[in-house]
């Protein structure tokens, strides 16, 4: 092979290299944010790893995954000082859904130990839609007045959960065990 190929060789090698170098060591412009992956955490005895042990929600569906991943991207804390406090539609014919508590600096979640919440059928709301949840940004408690759905079997009342040390504790639900 004569000198000037293996020079022209030598040269296109070294360009070659050189922008796939430049290019792998490009700056994120300042603009642009990330956020952290979203990632069920449920703390209780009876997990099955994304959902409580006989339930029907699976917390690591696309639907799940995509609903609090847009929540850390587009919500603010809104409970417990920097958590976010999310509903999500479960069954929409029935009004039920599930919730679960969001630390948007990790990404991990944590349900409350409930398949779904949805209100009591009464004069004024014959279909129960209306389940009223409360909550605040400076308190842990969450309060749900209508019926929950745990474990194939619904209750109606007023039903308060407190979120400590990475999980859901106050009204006993089978999903506690």
């Amino acid at each position: 092979m004569p000198m000037g190929s293996i020079n022209f060789y030598l040269v296109a090698l070294a360009l070659c290299v050189s922008s796939v170098g430049c290019a792998s060591q490009q700056a994120v412009p300042e603009t642009e944010t990330t956020y952290p992956s979203a990632k069920v955490r449920i703390e209780y005895s009876n997990q099955d790893g994304c959902s409580f042990s006989y339930s029907p929600v699976n917390f690591c569906d696309e639907k799940h995954i995509n609903a609090v991943s847009t929540a850390i991207a587009e919500s603010m804390p809104n409970f417990n000082n920097n958590y976010i406090l999310l509903t999500i539609s479960e069954r929409p014919e029935y009004h039920q859904k599930s919730v679960v508590a969001i630390d948007p600096s990790t990404g991990f979640f944590y349900p409350i130990p409930i398949d779904a919440y949805s209100g009591t059928p009464s004069d004024t709301d014959p279909e129960g839609k209306d389940g009223k949840i409360s909550f605040g940004l400076d308190s842990n408690e969450v309060c749900i007045d209508g019926d929950i759905l745990v474990y194939r079997a619904i209750t109606t009342g007023n039903f308060c959960f407190y979120f400590q040390d990475g999980k859901f504790i106050g009204h006993p639900t089978a999903y506690m065990n």
